[in-house]
């Protein structure tokens, strides 16, 4: 059963009346929610380093193919053009965000390897002892920072997989570390 996501945007009068209307029409669906955060200060809270985070919320509903025009002509009538290109946009932002994120992360995690690799062949412990401190370090910020934003969001009942796959991530880094560590200590 193929199924598509459409982005209804972020105002929620907007997608409460629009899921008032699929219900009505009986089309199954469920729904996706993409968050941004939004971090906004102003001077005095600069002097004083408090930050509230914002967050911006992009409802996704995920339906089947047979229902795709039907949904679609709901949100046509609920939302201008310039909305849905505005909210494309947006959602199109997230996705490189996460995604420059986790390249940078790979792109870090392959060098701290490399150097790991590379210090046990040549008896150079002490690049690898700092790259595996690295990698531990790394691992250890990733895990807990997202673990964090998990426990929020398992609260919220908004779980992403990206949250998921950055704690997954993050624990292999200090694994690996750990690992590395001992093997160059016998």
């Amino acid at each position: 059963m193929a199924k598509k996501k459409i982005l209804i945007g972020d105002t929620e009068n907007k997608a409460s009346f629009i899921f008032e209307q699929i219900e009505h029409m009986n089309i199954p669906f469920t729904v996706d929610i993409e968050k941004m955060y939004v971090i906004k200060r102003s001077s005095e809270e600069l002097l004083t380093k408090a930050c509230d985070e914002e967050y911006e919320f992009f409802l996704t509903f995920v339906v089947q193919k047979r229902d795709i025009v039907k949904v679609e002509a709901i949100i046509a009538q609920h939302a201008s053009p310039n909305e849905r290109d505005e909210w494309q946009k947006k959602a199109k932002k997230i996705k490189r965000k996460e995604t420059f994120i986790f390249a940078i992360w790979i792109v870090i995690y392959s060098i701290l390897i490399l150097t790991i690799e590379v210090g046990k062949t040549i008896d150079g412990n002490s690049i690898s002892y700092i790259a595996c401190f690295i990698l531990w370090l790394g691992g250890t910020i990733l895990t807990v920072k997202n673990y964090r934003e998990y426990k929020r969001a398992k609260e919220e009942k908004l779980l992403k997989q990206y949250t998921l796959f950055s704690i997954i991530f993050g624990s292999s880094c200090m694994i690996h570390a750990f690992s590395s560590f001992l093997t160059m200590n016998r």
